[in-house]
């Protein structure tokens, strides 16, 4: 993959505090630049004053739902490679963020190991347009 001169931005929009700061951890070890929003309607209003690489929003959030949230920037054909978190393994949830234009879907477990997948979740959303390109080049 191609390194840009700019670190990746994420969004990240998650109402509990503790796992937000957690995975602005494990992300910054991997060298993102994560801004978090705490409830939907932030989560938004970030959107729309700076442009984001990749977006990972939980489901379960105040003043606007995940669905919500994917559902809105997909109206207004600006929904960047984005991963629905939800905390219950709800097929429906997952379905409906696919169909509405998300790339992908992780469920919460006990053991965080969620946060685990996410990073290869970005490299691999990121990375894929750049090995598309490659396979491409002229002769």
């Amino acid at each position: 993959m191609m390194k840009s001169s700019r670190p990746i931005r994420i969004a990240y929009m998650e109402d509990d505090k503790g796992l937000a700061r957690l995975f602005q951890k494990r992300m910054h070890k991997h060298g993102y630049e994560v801004d978090v929003a705490h409830d939907g309607e932030q989560g938004l209003a970030m959107l729309d004053g700076r442009t984001y690489d990749f977006v990972a929003v939980d489901h379960k959030m105040p003043r606007r739902t995940g669905l919500e949230v994917i559902r809105t920037l997909a109206s207004r054909g600006a929904l960047p490679p984005t991963v629905m978190i939800t905390g219950s393994a709800n097929e429906g949830i997952a379905v409906e963020a696919l169909k509405l234009g998300a790339i992908d879907y992780v469920i919460k477990d006990a053991d965080l190991r969620y946060l685990d997948l996410l990073p290869h979740m970005i490299e691999r959303a990121l990375g894929s347009e750049d090995t598309v390109d490659d396979l491409y080049e002229p002769l």
